[in-house]
């Protein structure tokens, strides 16, 4: 899970609450989790606002979005699920972008993200508004494979942290390798030049949005720079 900033709804999503609340009005019945069809016309502009919020990467497993030749794989996810709470389901602050959640790997199908959580479950942890505290508290163990963790597992420093690991499935065996990836090919390209300028330099790439956002696992790559440039005193 990573940290994510909102900006303004699309405009249009306005829209679709007013044309929800004259649809409860006129027939009297409360809306039902089939009326997120209503959004039909407006998830084009969610997903490129949501894609824009989150610099182009899922909100939780943090793998872009968008992928080569501008093809959108977002899936809209409902933090709290319409299931809990349809009164939620065209909320700005309820809705994130998230990735297919489904890996194939050593020929089976993985699930994670949206796609490995059980129907009604509440995660403890949210992208918005716990940015803060995420950092702390799902960290990407950097170091390489110890007591502590494997090199790219996310090791969570609170019970509700494991909680929302687990049901996300964030330490599924694929993701681990994604980002252990990241993390290895930083370390070559740091044998090759250590300096600290070009360290800055890949900070930035890490850290600095392009128009289609930043690169698959991006803060991995953020958390690894930072740890490096504070074991030379150096501040990122």
């Amino acid at each position: 899970m990573r940290p994510v900033k909102k900006s303004d709804a699309p405009h249009c999503l306005a829209a679709v609450k007013r044309e929800a609340r004259r649809i409860v009005t006129e027939t009297g019945k409360p809306l039902v989790p089939e009326d997120w069809a209503l959004l039909k016309d407006c998830a084009e502009a969610v997903r490129e606002a949501l894609a824009r919020d989150q610099e182009g990467l899922c909100a939780y497993c943090g793998v872009r979005l968008i992928r080569s030749g501008g093809a959108n794989t977002m899936t809209i996810e409902h933090h709290t699920p319409r299931a809990v709470d349809v009164s939620q389901m065209f909320e700005w602050s309820n809705l994130l972008g998230v990735c297919p959640g489904r890996t194939t790997y050593n020929g089976r199908q993985i699930l994670h993200c949206d796609k490995s959580r059980a129907p009604k479950h509440l995660l403890s942890f949210h992208p918005v508004d716990d940015a803060l505290r995420i950092p702390n508290e799902l960290r990407v163990h950097l170091r390489g494979s110890s007591g502590k963790g494997r090199l790219g597992s996310i090791v969570a420093h609170s019970p509700e942290a494991n909680s929302d690991v687990a049901e996300l499935n964030l330490n599924a065996e694929p993701l681990i390798e994604n980002r252990a990836e990241v993390i290895d090919r930083l370390r070559r390209l740091l044998s090759k030049d250590g300096s600290e300028a070009h360290m800055r330099r890949l900070y930035r790439t890490f850290t600095t949005p392009t128009a289609d956002g930043l690169p698959s696992y991006a803060h991995v790559a953020e958390a690894y720079l930072r740890r490096k440039l504070r074991d030379r005193g150096l501040r990122p």
